[in-house]
């Protein structure tokens, strides 16, 4: 899990980043970024019921895909940015390491 301090909490600002953000795809998760006035990185994991039904499979997604971002946000790999990751129904099926390496590539972190 990634610290509080880099948490979107407010509804208001993950539409925020969903209208203005860019957007970047990969296999598993889709990005939404854009810059924000704090100058610290901001992110928040997002599953919806048509990813998967059950709280349990929701839950189990995003915890994976949040350690990746705890590790991207040590790494530098976003910074001074608000992220919202959006997460497709192929997810739910892939392994840990197949997840990490598409979020990080789909965040621009070259070095997998």
């Amino acid at each position: 899990m990634y610290p509080a301090r880099n948490r979107l909490r407010h509804e208001t600002e993950v539409k925020e980043v969903l209208m203005k953000g860019s957007s970047r795809s990969g296999k598993f998760v889709r990005a939404k970024i854009a810059k924000n006035a704090e100058g610290r990185t901001l992110v928040t994991v997002v599953v919806s019921k048509k990813t998967e039904k059950t709280a349990v499979g929701r839950n189990r997604i995003k915890r994976r895909v949040r350690e990746v971002l705890r590790e991207a946000i040590t790494k530098k790999a976003i910074s001074g940015k608000s992220v919202v990751i959006l997460v497709n129904p192929a997810a739910k099926l892939a392994k840990f390491q197949e997840i990490r390496e598409d979020v990080l590539r789909t965040l621009g972190y070259t070095q997998v």
